[in-house]
């Protein structure tokens, strides 16, 4: 006679653990949702920057001064900060210049007990696997997606890095079949790039990225908010195109209260990926980043600028979502980067 036998409930839970996505498996597009930009504070911190962001998605929170006065400060970006933090942009080693992977994922691992792991040539399909998997990927490319040449340098102890004028830092947030959607620490908007584009800027330094382990923290502390049994859902991820009274239209709550409620003024500008807490919802909002033009609220035409009192390059930069040294580079203007009230700048086309 046969015996009836229970398999134990910890075999089942393993039998039935959702599996990794794997390339075959990869969606035709993916987007994680949870991640708020902020742009860098400093002239050459967007690693920094970057890292403090990516933090935010997994809970937990990081200064971005804190975190870049916790790198190393070295002669080799593999293995800390190279040069002055104040420096122009562009500059190679020894100048003021940045750090890679393994010294962000190392201190956000072992100083604030993040899943971090430094990765190099990561493949594209790799990349779009963790964005499947509901995990974003800080990486390293050329400012404004450009291609440079890379050079082989050497540090003081003798070993050999590879170097890139503009390197520079974000997070991948989406992609789709034409392109990859970034999250620049310069600005902290989020932006939809060409894949080609993407991923020729990418290779330069060597596909360099930060990964995630484990079960995101963002995506779930946002569905649990938003299955709340009363009320409207707690976030919303602002799409391209929308609107803040088109939101408010869609998601039935006064568009003044949802501007109050995500510190939103006149014009009341929004940007795709940004992440607005609706009102009557029982989750708390999250801090708000700059805010980039919105589709329906345009800057005044961007052909030239007179400076006035109080401006700096990098203000009228990201006035205008414009890097700051290709308005110097076009002006003529050089180191200390002085300007002054009354002068009329030159914008580069956008």
């Amino acid at each position: 006679m046969w015996k009836r036998f229970r398999l134990p409930s910890l075999v089942l839970a393993i039998v039935f653990l959702p599996l990794p996505v794997r390339a075959f498996d990869l969606p035709a597009a993916a987007s994680v949702p949870g991640i708020t930009g902020h742009p860098q504070s400093l002239s050459l911190d967007c690693e920094s920057r970057s890292a403090a962001d990516w933090a935010g998605f997994w809970g937990v929170s990081v200064d971005e001064i804190t975190f870049f006065n916790q790198l190393p400060g070295t002669d080799n970006p593999e293995t800390g900060f190279v040069g002055s933090v104040y420096d122009a942009p562009g500059n190679l080693p020894p100048r003021g210049y940045g750090v890679y992977a393994g010294p962000v994922a190392t201190l956000l691992k072992e100083a604030y007990g993040l899943p971090a792991d430094a990765k190099r040539n990561l493949t594209e399909n790799e990349l779009k696997t963790e964005l499947a998997s509901g995990r974003p990927v800080i990486v390293w490319y050329i400012y404004g997606f450009r291609v440079t040449a890379a050079y082989d340098l050497a540090a003081a102890d003798g070993s050999i890095y590879r170097a890139a004028n503009f390197e520079h830092t974000g997070i991948v947030v989406a992609y789709d079949p034409e392109t990859f959607t970034v999250v620049d620490a310069y600005t902290g908007w989020a932006q939809r790039v060409n894949r080609a584009q993407f991923l020729n800027s990418w290779a330069v330094l060597g596909n360099l990225a930060v990964t995630g382990s484990g079960v995101p923290i963002g995506p779930l502390v946002q569905a649990a908010a938003a299955a709340t049994p009363s009320g409207p859902p707690a976030f919303y991820i602002v799409q391209s195109g929308d609107s803040i009274r088109g939101i408010a239209g869609q998601l039935g709550v006064a568009w003044d209260d949802l501007a109050a409620e995500n510190n939103l003024y006149p014009p009341y500008t929004i940007y795709p990926g940004q992440s607005l807490h609706v009102p009557g919802s029982r989750a708390p909002a999250p801090a708000q980043p700059e805010a980039a033009p919105s589709a329906d609220v345009p800057l005044p035409p961007a052909e030239t600028y007179l400076v006035q009192p109080g401006d700096t390059l990098a203000g009228i930069g990201r006035m205008y979502g414009i890097y700051w040294p290709d308005i110097a580079n076009l002006n003529g203007i050089a180191w200390p980067y002085t300007i002054q009230p009354g002068q009329v700048l030159i914008l580069p086309a956008r």
